[in-house]
């Protein structure tokens, strides 16, 4: 019995971790965020000269991203276009686009966020990942 409890325990505390880990911020309470807001800027491309990429965080929490793989198809431009819901991780300034596929992660700042790694920290590279506030 003392078994049970302690594992009952401990996924309790997990859960409450997990939980304080991804609670959601008004706009009200992201300074640098306060939708509607877009973020656009050119990131690498392993097999074509870049990726135009533009993100549109609307006040509901959803957004739209629109990306561009440049000259991707026999010299054409390819493009790729979701959409899905947002949200900031408190605490953290990062924020987290969930539509197809695995969430996306974002650092937050005044004017730009970063895209970041599947873990969240930054992507350890020399290139630009970064989409600029218009």
């Amino acid at each position: 019995m003392p078994e049970q409890w302690l594992l009952g325990s401990l996924l309790l505390s997990a859960a409450v971790g997990v939980a304080a880990l991804t609670t959601n911020c008004t706009p009200q309470q992201i300074s640098t965020i306060t939708p509607p807001a877009t973020f656009s800027g050119l990131i690498p491309c392993a097999d074509c000269p870049g990726i135009r990429q533009s993100v549109t965080l609307n006040e509901d929490s959803t957004f739209s991203l629109t990306r561009v793989y440049l000259e991707a198809r026999d010299g054409e431009d390819v493009t790729y276009e979701t959409s899905g819901a947002w949200h900031v991780v408190s605490g953290k300034k990062q924020l987290v686009l969930i539509g197809e596929g695995r969430p996306e992660l974002f650092a937050i700042t005044d004017s730009s966020i970063t895209m970041l790694d599947i873990d969240g920290n930054p992507i350890q590279s020399g290139l630009n990942y970064t989409l600029m506030k218009h």
